[in-house]
């Protein structure tokens, strides 16, 4: 009797029990996540009343939050959410080069004449005087800047962060580095488990601010999230300057969400990469944003 079982049987099988991350797994990665998003967080409030003030959330994003991890979960996305909400009235979103944006103060006395210590902190860190695009005294925040005081930040406070996770397991080893934009916790649990964490500072920016961006506001006006946050993340850390990259992690999210296939396609995609020794510098995210382009130009599909 012939078999009825098809390729895509054979695919889901493929994916629910081969490159779909198990249970265990996923418990586990949550408890470490946990001890960041409580313990780390908690310790730097302690340590800086900066930090105290402007901690809005953490994001998580990338491709284990976005359901798109393969293999073991030793790689993990978070974003430190930084509100700028007491200086709101006096902060522009101002374009920069193609696709990055500058936030800028229009008059440095605005921020001054909030006359608190956290003005005065906010001002000494992230704040560096420059021109504008007329050849106008501005101020702006820098990213490299905001980089280096977290970093700063969390090698001051390192000492104070418990080292165990809630079931029991010990941090052995923590130790940091930066790449690229983000700053990487490396831990080494029980002296088995090796975890990289990327810290992103980011600050958040109403995507309203986007309707005078036709390029950017046709691609996100229909979107159920298109009202929701977008958020301003650092560049490269080898480039200099008041410019953010853009990043719309909860757009990307009902675009795959919408497609229910989405997920699956960008894993095989991953795997067949991996396995091809000339694609696997190929970034995951160009992967991902090969699978969403395709599905905003063939809804058909």
């Amino acid at each position: 009797m012939a078999s009825s079982r098809t390729a895509y049987d054979a695919l889901c099988e493929i994916n629910d029990n081969t490159i779909k991350l198990n249970k265990i797994d996923r418990q586990k990665s949550n408890l470490i996540i946990k001890w960041l998003t409580s313990e780390v967080v908690n310790t730097l409030k302690k340590n800086d009343e900066l930090f105290n003030a402007l901690f809005c959330q953490i994001y998580y994003s990338g491709s284990y939050y976005d359901g798109l991890k393969i293999r073991e979960p030793d790689e993990f996305d978070l974003n430190f959410v930084l509100s700028t909400s007491k200086f709101g009235d006096i902060l522009t979103l101002e374009e920069g080069s193609p696709g990055y944006f500058k936030i800028r103060f229009q008059k440095l006395v605005d921020l001054i004449r909030y006359g608190t210590r956290i003005a005065d902190r906010f001002l000494e860190e992230f704040i560096e005087p420059s021109k504008d695009y007329y050849g106008r005294e501005a101020y702006y925040i820098i990213p490299n800047k905001v980089r280096k005081w977290f970093a700063t930040l969390f090698e001051t406070a390192k000492n104070d962060i418990p080292m165990r996770i809630a079931d029991g397991s010990k941090i052995t080893k923590l130790s940091t580095e930066q790449n690229g934009p983000a700053f990487t916790l490396k831990l080494e649990i029980d002296n088995v488990q090796n975890v990289d964490i990327d810290l992103a500072v980011v600050f958040p920016i109403p995507t309203i601010n986007f309707q005078r961006i036709p390029e950017i506001w046709k691609n996100i006006e229909s979107l159920r999230h298109s009202k929701q946050d977008a958020f301003l993340v650092p560049i490269s850390a080898e480039k200099y300057g008041p410019e953010w990259s853009l990043h719309f992690p909860r757009v990307e999210k009902e675009i795959i969400l919408n497609k229910r296939c989405a997920k699956p396609v960008i894993r095989f995609l991953k795997q067949f990469r991996d396995t091809n020794k000339q694609l696997v510098n190929l970034k995951s995210y160009a992967l991902k944003t090969v699978v969403m382009t395709m599905i905003r130009d063939h809804p058909e599909y």
